[in-house]
């Protein structure tokens, strides 16, 4: 499968692409010839990716994160090419810039706003973001951490859920 762009304004086609993400402020990421490229709506290339091989995806999310797989690893990396996240497991994003990735089988938290991994911090499960805490599990018991990984309550619980909006049911024992 082949990818192009046409441009009205000029109408001209941009490619062939063997993968080609739609364009998010100006920009996309292609493969071409088994090498990933940021263009701009020119078809310019603004940045040429170290990643290399054929492509099956790409993305950029609404916090200008490029969010790439390759064959069985996914990749975050900002829009100057720099790596955020290798991994065999999709990334998660919470919403405010927070995102959970993987390593060595344990969740942690990266937060875009203050381009900071806050992988100090990491747990068997990070579940539902809401107001500015994250429900995480480890050991097979509950707390709460912040959106920097600081513990707010410590996991010694069996269970929380969200009720509602602020109001979290918690059981123990």
């Amino acid at each position: 499968m082949e990818y192009t762009f046409l441009t009205l304004e000029k109408d001209t086609f941009l490619g062939p692409y063997s993968m080609a993400s739609p364009f998010r402020n100006n920009i996309a990421i292609v493969n071409a010839k088994n090498q990933t490229h940021i263009i701009d709506k020119n078809g310019i290339v603004k940045k040429t990716l170290s990643i290399t091989g054929r492509i099956k995806s790409a993305y950029i999310d609404e916090n200008m994160v490029i969010h790439i797989k390759r064959r069985s690893t996914y990749h975050m990396l900002d829009t100057h090419g720099i790596s955020i996240y290798r991994g065999k497991k999709k990334t998660q994003y919470q919403g405010n810039g927070l995102y959970v990735l993987f390593q060595n089988g344990k969740e942690y938290i990266y937060n875009h706003n203050v381009k900071k991994h806050f992988s100090h911090s990491s747990w068997d499960d990070i579940k539902s973001y809401s107001e500015g805490h994250f429900v995480v599990k480890n050991n097979r018991l509950f707390g709460f951490t912040d959106s920097k990984g600081r513990f707010y309550l410590e996991p010694k619980y069996t269970s929380i859920s969200v009720e509602r909006r602020g109001i979290y049911r918690i059981t123990y024992g």
